[in-house]
């Protein structure tokens, strides 16, 4: 008798005893030329507890090509007289899958005297005896064709593999517009002996057929441009249409299809419909097809009435009020939000089976209204059971779980557990990472189970580049994302971020190391440590620091609060108002330079931040704000006595029409002051000007300056800084943006002065090169407003994010 249970990669198992056929299979999706792989293995449970002993291991070969059985026994953990291991035999199978000699590969468990029989089951692929034989192509090379299919000579094959491979080759072709193209891929004969076989591939190309354009008829509402915006298909003179690519397939058309009809819908045209699209021979050149949709739009409508029936659980009222839609509001995009909201009301509370039906009416007596009914059927509370987690190889659970929102005996509340999904996705530790509510003995209680799949969280980078501050640097740098400090010799799976880099370029040198422990004793309060050496050159003087920094954030109510204590030894060198030369103010004033010209600096900065991003990094809606003083000097045991204070704020907004249009506003009032009898220091005071304030001018422009001569005016920072700058963004793939900006600031000599009558502005565009690791901001702007004695800097280029 077999005893077998299902295991699948990644589960967390529990024995069961019953009969079951092992399966494991490559299985393809025909659209998108897309694999999802999964095993299954069973393993034996015999008996209810026990450990059972292997008495025998056996390999069985399924029909095909057979072979010495040798290779597969040695990829095998499980050998004679070892106890039977769950874990063993799933690594064992996932061996053999991973090996791509196989086509099945599986494990089944026979009950023997005195122990189990492992049997290993296989469907051997066959072995590519001579590159493979391409047939009927004309448009490309053969070779061209071997690329697309992949297959060396001695490559593992069978049919299923040889189908997914002539489906790319199809695909590119359809690319380069042969839409009629046929590849068919066919297996010789087997060499029983060896398994080696040939393989011919045999191409029907058909005519090329050019899509020249595309034509609507029947639109009134939207533009030609703004629908073909919405399958990403531009105007010749659009930047856009350089780096989109052509449809080519049924399947593409009837998206855009989709995609127009949506767009009607969502702003009230509930009547809309569009024809299959006709692809049109052009009368001058039959080769050339235009793509002809035909609208039919019908009238737009308002909401009527709203009703929500079939809700016994809660006031039907507090519901209506969750829906937050009244009469007279567009009957599109704003009733699907609120449907939305009311299943969203049911399932957040529990009630994760909650299934709302809409009817929507249209009554010939009131033409343009629309009344809504909505049919809800609220099913049953759930609890929740267990959480499990399964998948992460490399990541601590607990790392985890601590980003789940909800506890085992909580209500199964879908939005927070969508909400944790997203948690675990920015964590960017995991390539996939999916969710599912398995049922237990009782549908009112069920399992969370959370799916991960592990991805690489270390980086290296190394290289050179250019900037209008630095003119040529170099830099590297080693990260890691998922850090742990005690896991040698690993070092990863805790959760933690390190990092140490190094950047030199002509007028900055850095080396630095960080460490952060985001959840320091497992609460959510984070830990941070750096250590730098930073040297930044000026023409006015060079700063040179050295020091170490401590800090702790803590989330509050709304956003967190933290604290952060420097220590570094500071120094400025060559500075070059001790030339011995007079330096003046413009209004004749003599600038006397009484600052200390090395000293130990110690300040404690504390802060409040609230972000509501919806992403770290090219953020579309949200916002970011930052409130913070710092202070220093003799009281923390430095020679720096100075204080700080300030606030910045970001805002993003995701414009409504389609396109992924982005409006950000940025403001920034900062101000500094000594409590001593010296002045501010030089490298204390705050500067203005250049690529990451006002564009248009050069770096540390815009602000107080003295001269010698009258000729050459040099900056010396101010106390009071003001900045405000607004960006739009276009996306015109899927890593390049178009920017427009405006920038504007003032910054004045004295503390608590801004000096908004000596500001500085400026307009221009650019753009946005969004590699991760390695951003790129390319600007070229104008002064609209520029005070006296400030330089301009037309073009900026600058690596990292805004």
């Amino acid at each position: 008798m077999r005893y077998t249970v299902k295991i699948h990669a990644g589960l967390d198992v529990r024995f069961r005893r019953r009969e079951v056929a092992t399966v494991c299979r490559e299985q393809q999706r025909s659209t998108g030329m897309r694999l999802t792989k999964w095993v299954a293995v069973a393993v034996l449970a015999a008996v209810t507890a026990g450990a059972q002993v292997i008495q025998e291991v056996a390999v069985r070969q399924l029909e095909g090509f057979t072979a010495d059985t040798s290779d597969v026994l040695t990829m095998c953990g499980s050998k004679k007289g070892a106890e039977l291991s769950q874990a063993v035999l799933f690594d064992d199978v996932r061996r053999l899958n991973d090996s791509q000699r196989f086509s099945y590969a599986g494990v089944e468990i026979a009950e023997v005297e005195n122990g189990v029989k492992v049997i290993y089951v296989v469907r051997r692929r066959f072995r590519l005896a001579a590159p493979v034989d391409v047939q009927g192509m004309s448009a490309v090379s053969r070779s061209k064709v071997r690329d697309w299919l992949g297959l060396k000579e001695g490559a593992y094959i069978d049919e299923q593999l040889l189908g997914v491979r002539c489906s790319k080759v199809r695909d590119e072709y359809m690319k380069r517009q042969y839409p009629n193209v046929q590849v068919t891929g066919q297996i010789g004969s087997v060499d029983a002996a060896t398994g080696a076989v040939t393989v011919t591939v045999t191409i029907t190309e058909g005519e090329k057929i050019v899509l020249s354009g595309f034509l609507f008829t029947g639109n009134t509402v939207f533009s030609a441009s703004a629908l073909k915006s919405v399958f990403k298909q531009y105007n010749w003179w659009d930047p856009r249409n350089w780096f989109s690519d052509r449809m080519y397939d049924e399947q593409q058309f009837e998206d855009a299809r989709e995609g127009m009809l949506a767009l009607y819908r969502e702003h009230g045209y509930l009547d809309v419909a569009i024809a299959p699209v006709k692809l049109e021979p052009l009368p001058d050149n039959p080769r050339k097809v235009r793509a002809a949709y035909e609208i039919t739009e019908g009238p737009s409508y308002t909401l009527g009435t709203f009703a929500i029936e079939g809700v016994t659980l809660f006031p039907v009222e507090q519901v209506q009020k969750f829906a937050a839609i009244s009469s007279g509001e567009n009957a599109g995009a704003p009733v699907v939000a609120a449907i939305k909201r009311v299943r969203e009301y049911f399932t957040s509370r529990g009630y994760v089976d909650a299934f709302v039906r809409t009817t929507i009416d249209t009554p010939p007596e009131t033409p343009g209204v629309a009344n809504v009914q909505l049919q809800v059927t609220e099913g049953e509370r759930v609890l929740l059971r267990n959480i499990v987690i399964n998948g992460n190889t490399r990541t601590q659970d607990k790392v985890i779980r601590r980003e789940i929102l909800v506890m085992p005996g909580d209500e199964a509340d879908a939005v927070r557990i969508e909400r944790s999904v997203n948690r675990l996705r920015n964590l960017n530790y995991f390539s996939e990472v999916r969710e599912s509510l398995v049922a237990t003995e009782t549908n009112t209680v069920r399992d969370l189970v959370v799916n991960v799949t592990e991805q690489r969280t270390g980086n290296f980078m190394i290289g050179a580049g250019f900037s209008t501050i630095d003119s040529v640097m170099g830099f590297v740098e080693v990260s890691q994302n998922n850090f742990d400090i005690l896991n040698w010799p690993s070092f990863t799976g805790g959760g933690q971020k390190a990092r140490l880099g190094a950047e030199i370029g002509s007028n900055r040198q850095t080396i630095e190391a960080n460490w952060i422990q985001p959840w320091l004793f497992d609460r959510p309060m984070a830990l941070q440590i750096d250590a730098y050496r930073r040297m930044n050159s000026y023409d006015e003087y060079d700063d040179l620091r050295s020091g170490a920094a401590v800090g702790i954030v803590y989330p509050v109510k709304v956003g967190k609060i933290g604290f952060k204590q420097t220590l570094e030894q500071v120094s400025l060198d060559d500075v070059l108002f001790l030339n011995g030369n007079a330096y003046a103010f413009a209004d004749g004033t003599e600038f006397v330079y009484a600052n200390p010209e090395s000293g130990l600096n110690s300040m404690l900065r504390m802060y409040w931040t609230h972000d509501t991003r919806n992403k770290p990094f090219v953020p579309t809606r949200g916002m970011e704000t930052t409130v913070f003083g710092e202070v220093g000097g003799s009281i923390l045991g430095g020679e720096y006595d100075v204080y700080k204070t300030g606030f910045q704020i970001r805002k993003w907004y995701e414009l409504p029409w389609k396109g992924g249009h982005v409006l950000s506003l940025r403001a920034r009032l900062e101000t500094v002051d000594a409590y001593g009898a010296d002045d501010v220091p030089l490298n204390e005071r705050l500067y203005l000007g250049g690529g990451r304030t006002i564009r248009g001018f050069e770096y540390r422009s815009v602000g107080p300056k003295v001269t010698a001569d009258g000729v050459t005016w040099h900056p010396i920072g101010g106390q009071t800084l003001s900045f405000a700058s607004a960006e739009y963004t276009i996306p015109l793939f899927k890593a390049l943006r178009f920017a427009t900006f405006a920038d504007v600031g003032s910054l004045d000599a004295d503390a608590f002065s801004p000096g908004f009558s000596d500001y500085a502005a400026s307009i221009g565009f650019g753009l946005r090169v969004d590699i991760p690791g390695f951003p790129i901001r390319v600007d070229y702007a104008r002064p609209i407003v520029q005070p006296d004695n400030t330089e301009e800097q037309a073009f900026i280029f600058w690596i990292g994010f805004e």
